[in-house]
């Protein structure tokens, strides 16, 4: 692994680590300086990662159902971007490579990009 690999590899786990910590310490929805979405402010219309924040807040704390409630794609989408992140981590065996065709081919792309069109509009015609 090359030097700045592992620059790059600590710089998103010292990123993650510490929104882990704001997260679990801080409720977004009670909070003035968290971000709030600027698709709904400008809209009203809901984007897909709408409720990420609090998502998150209530997964840390062990709330999952409550978590799943503000945003049922990320049941999808954070295994999927969780499985790519580790697969460009990890070393580069025949299994590792067929998880990245599998999880980040074009294929994959297309299928995950008709999955997040769908969910915005799902959200937004059943205000989900």
């Amino acid at each position: 692994m090359t030097a700045r690999k592992r620059i790059v590899i600590a710089f998103i786990a010292l990123c993650a680590l510490v929104a882990i910590v704001v997260f679990y310490a801080y409720d977004p929805s009670c909070t003035w300086w968290s971000p709030k979405c600027p698709m709904l402010l400008l809209t009203g219309y809901r984007c897909p990662g709408c409720g990420f924040q609090r998502f998150c807040h209530h997964l840390l704390h062990g709330d999952v159902l409550i978590a799943v409630s503000y945003n049922y794609f990320l049941l999808l989408a954070l295994p999927w971007i969780i499985i790519l992140l580790l697969a460009n981590i990890l070393p580069q065996t025949p299994i590792v490579r067929r998880i990245q065709s599998l999880f980040g081919g074009r294929q994959a792309a297309i299928i995950y990009l008709v999955l997040y069109v769908a969910w915005w509009v799902v959200r937004n015609v059943w205000g989900l």
